[in-house]
């Protein structure tokens, strides 16, 4: 007993040391000047959210909700500031090289484990790929690995299914890519359930839980005659 738990306090000693690592490497972001054109865009728009504008009326561009509605979140708590904007980012890339670290354990063991989140916290923290900057496919990626450690975790039961399809439409909600995460679900699914029926029903469950948050979206739209707006700006404008 006191072996596994001295084994299970150096592993995660190991991941906290990879964490601190990451958050380091984005630290100097926190303080850098405005500089990037999208994250001056989202911030134009949020102030306009936060202003009691309408997204896709009084303010437009083209790109699916959730960053937005991310960055008005920020500055509503925070107030409008780089350093409170860079700092959420920073926590979502940490949450996220967690949730890497937890999928790649159960999955690949604990060696591989921290490689992949070592590798995924550098990867994501390099300007020169704009890893530090509070972009679209930074928040994407938090609840698309949420997803797949919560069907994993529950081993692909109903419940984890739907959850997992709600994150999967969320992250396509930041950048429409994030809907092929669920699509590489299906795919694992169908190759490896050995009963066809029980694919059918786990799709249908992930399909669903995929569904939930664009119907609330398009309610949303809709009653305010603007369901055209959003699908131009989010999809078709592309």
């Amino acid at each position: 007993m006191k072996k596994i738990l001295c084994k299970f306090e150096k592993q995660h000693i190991v991941l906290g040391i990879i964490l601190l690592g990451t958050f380091l490497l984005r630290f100097p972001s926190l303080y850098e000047p405005f500089w990037y054109g999208d994250e001056g865009i989202f911030a134009a728009v949020a102030r306009n959210l936060n202003q009691g504008g309408v997204l896709y009326l009084t303010a437009w561009d083209n790109k699916p909700p959730m960053i937005y509605l991310t960055y008005q979140a920020i500055f509503n708590v925070f107030g409008v500031s780089m350093f409170w904007l860079r700092l959420v980012t920073a926590i979502a890339v940490i949450s996220t090289a967690a949730i890497v670290y937890e999928i790649a354990e159960g999955t690949i063991g604990h060696k591989r484990a921290i490689l992949a989140a070592s590798v995924f916290g550098f990867l994501t923290s390099l300007r020169i790929i704009e890893g530090n900057l509070a972009l679209t496919e930074i928040f994407m990626i938090l609840p698309i690995s949420l997803a797949i450690l919560t069907a994993l975790k529950r081993k692909f039961d109903s419940t984890s299914l739907f959850i997992a399809g709600m994150l999967f439409a969320i992250a396509s909600l930041y950048k429409q890519v994030g809907a092929l995460e669920a699509a590489a679900l299906g795919v694992y699914l169908f190759l490896y359930n050995k009963n066809f029926i029980d694919f059918v029903k786990q799709g249908l469950v992930l399909t669903l839980g995929f569904t939930v948050p664009f119907v609330i979206t398009i309610l949303y739209f809709a009653p305010k005659g603007l369901l055209n707006e959003y699908i131009f700006a989010a999809y078709t404008y592309y």
